[in-house]
């Protein structure tokens, strides 16, 4: 009797232990994403990313050395409306830089450290589907820091979390039509994402 006890106490500290592991390793976004054709101009972000209810819709992927991720308001199939939005962003170029404040929580800005993407997308009751080849000059689409944190230095987000990804994007000189060709050209996307738990 007194080993079955011991067994079950053993199997409910393991299960919480198990729980513990998965709540701490959801993935989570802070920061903002902005497009200057979309109704709502930009949104901020602030919670659980995933594909079963979280907060926000999508995922983050580090391959190798490169990233890719998707952050909406729902999937896409549902992101109709004015207030919802569907973003991603595919192949940004690493390895990732190490270190991403500058002085005080500025990002580095320092041409040395741009990279580039493949290809992007955002919805926001329009779609639109570019890449640094649509804007002129193309060197105006770019990533303009993707970085790891300098764990010695202790660098969080602007709301003092903890934080394994940054990537800022700065995308414009852009006329790239919508997918519905009603003539709603965009111009520049912009993003500030700082990401924990990417898979």
């Amino acid at each position: 009797m007194k080993t079955r006890v011991i067994v079950m106490s053993l199997s409910v500290i393991a299960l919480t232990m198990l729980s513990c592991s998965e709540e701490e390793a959801r993935t989570h976004v802070y920061g903002e994403v902005s497009c200057d054709a979309c109704a709502g101009t930009s949104w901020s972000l602030n919670g659980d990313l995933g594909t079963s209810g979280e907060k926000y819709y999508g995922s983050c992927e580090v391959d190798g050395d490169d990233m890719d991720f998707t952050v909406a308001s729902r999937d896409r199939k549902n992101a109709t409306t004015s207030k919802d939005f569907y973003f991603y962003i595919r192949g940004i170029k690493g390895p990732p830089e190490k270190g991403v404040y500058e002085s005080g929580k500025e990002p580095y800005d320092d041409e040395d450290k741009y990279t580039t993407f493949s290809s992007g997308s955002v919805t926001n009751v329009n779609s639109w589907v570019f890449s640094p080849d649509d804007a002129d000059p193309e060197e105006a689409c770019y990533v303009q820091l993707y970085a790891t944190p300098d764990t010695g230095d202790g660098e969080l987000t602007p709301d003092e979390s903890s934080f394994d990804y940054f990537v800022e994007i700065k995308c414009g000189g852009l006329e790239v039509e919508d997918s519905s060709n009603s003539g709603q050209d965009l111009g520049f996307v912009q993003t500030q994402l700082w990401f924990k738990n990417c898979d």
